[in-house]
């Protein structure tokens, strides 16, 4: 079991990484259809397919990875949160559509605090001497 949980931790180390890529895309994306493109369609179509599958696949290897509890609940904040984020343009209120770029400032942040958390860490080395 214990080979299982090595290999979801690495997937879990790639599939945050890959995420927080998806991220900056959809960045991207929106600064596309902010600046000239006809249509936010690939920042819709790259968001919930892209971003919000990567999401869950960070909150799955999180859990077979069995990561301490902390992590395993920004896990699920990052899947919790890019659910919303899908959901949030299509707020009739304005207000709260206009959440939408803060949360995915939060998801990044909440990614990035993941990935520093997972990270593996190096091997000791041990000190040499001085002559």
């Amino acid at each position: 079991m214990t080979s299982v949980r090595r290999y979801a931790r690495w997937a879990l180390i790639l599939f945050t990484g890959l995420f927080l890529l998806a991220v900056v895309v959809q960045i991207l994306t929106a600064g596309f259809g902010i600046f000239g493109a006809t249509s936010f369609d690939l920042h819709e179509d790259l968001g919930f397919t892209l971003t919000h599958g990567l999401s869950i696949l960070v909150f799955l290897a999180a859990l077979v990875a069995w990561v301490e509890l902390k992590s395993l609940a920004i896990a699920f904040l990052i899947g919790a949160l890019t659910t919303v984020q899908v959901a949030l343009p299509e707020v009739d209120n304005r207000w709260i559509a206009g959440l939408h770029p803060v949360n995915a400032l939060l998801i990044f942040l909440l990614a990035l605090l993941l990935l520093w958390r997972v990270r593996p860490i190096p091997a000791s080395r041990p000190v040499s001497p001085s002559a």
